[in-house]
């Protein structure tokens, strides 16, 4: 698999361009209490791509979430649209 991630001079990951977000995908399964991830309701596929080292945790102001270092045709977003 094509590395996406860099580091930046002070070691900070950037992530680049081909990722897809789990933000605010309605498979994206969610602890509310904390706001946090902790799976996929896509025929669970965190522990596939868990597996292919390609799963990265993230976190922004609002909700900790994954992104998955590739382009993922299945996600889709609130508005019921895929992306």
């Amino acid at each position: 698999m094509t590395e996406i991630v860099e580091q930046q001079a002070d070691s900070t990951p950037v992530i680049l361009p081909i990722h897809t977000s789990c933000k605010d995908c309605i498979f994206a399964d969610y602890d509310h209490e904390n706001e946090t991830q902790i799976g996929c309701e896509f025929n669970n596929r965190t522990e596939a791509y868990a597996k292919l080292d390609c799963l990265v945790e993230a976190e922004d102001e609002e909700k900790e979430f994954f992104v998955v270092k590739a382009l993922i045709g299945m996600f889709v977003g609130h508005s019921g649209r895929a992306s």
